[in-house]
């Protein structure tokens, strides 16, 4: 018997893919990318980490979105070290 999650810690979700194809899927970053996410994207000196960064947070959303089950977008914040955090 396999136990409904409660909460992101009972069970993992992973999606993968490669950047070309997450950003050809990807809808403008202006519409769901937070003000700290902006801001740290205006941080980052070279294309590749920009782009890297930007398809890893999409990809985050998604798999968020799957797991709850939800329509829209989670919303993530970026914690000091710059990992992904999810506002309430």
């Amino acid at each position: 018997v396999v136990p409904t999650p409660r909460s992101p810690a009972d069970s993992v979700l992973c999606l993968t893919a490669s950047v070309p194809d997450i950003r050809a899927g990807m809808s403008p970053p202006t519409g769901w990318l937070t003000h700290a996410e902006a801001a740290r994207l205006q941080g980052l000196t070279t294309s590749v980490r920009r782009n890297t960064f930007l398809a890893g947070r999409w990809l985050a959303r998604l798999a968020l979105q799957r797991w709850l089950g939800i329509k829209e977008l989670p919303a993530l914040g970026v914690a000091d070290a710059g990992a992904c955090t999810v506002l309430d």
